[in-house]
């Protein structure tokens, strides 16, 4: 493994640490084993509910967009570490000064009307990530 990739892998490992043992977790398909030995970790490619924490890999997010941005304009999620410019945790509870800017290094910032879709019920306003 050159150092690089180590850098990465330790980075990933200090963030998969921050998750405690009984919270439940939504992520991607390739991380999903390396959270899988919780009660509830969820793939974000399929339905789930809304988890404690979702952890994200940049590399990832293009694929699963959609849910993503459903669940961030539904539910209050704050930035609670990232690294390597790929890896972010949420966790479930209000937004830091830090979320908007990682949720905009991911694409996942909410529209301005703060809806989705013209119908999407439960959706936030976008101004209070401002």
């Amino acid at each position: 493994m050159t150092t690089a990739g180590e850098t990465r892998y330790d980075v990933w490992v200090a963030l998969g640490r921050r998750i405690p043992a009984s919270a439940s977790v939504s992520t991607t398909n390739v991380l999903l084993s390396h959270v899988s030995n919780r009660p509830e970790a969820y793939d974000l490619s399929r339905p789930y509910g809304t988890p404690d924490y979702i952890l994200l890999s940049s590399r990832e997010v293009g694929g699963v967009r959609a849910s993503l941005l459903t669940s961030f304009a539904r539910h209050e999620y704050r930035l609670v570490g990232s690294g390597f410019d790929e890896f972010y945790l949420f966790a479930r509870g209000a937004e830091t000064p830090e979320t908007t800017p990682a949720l905009r290094r991911l694409g996942l910032e909410t529209p301005p009307n703060g809806r989705l879709c013209p119908g999407l019920p439960g959706a936030r306003r976008a101004s209070s990530r401002i």
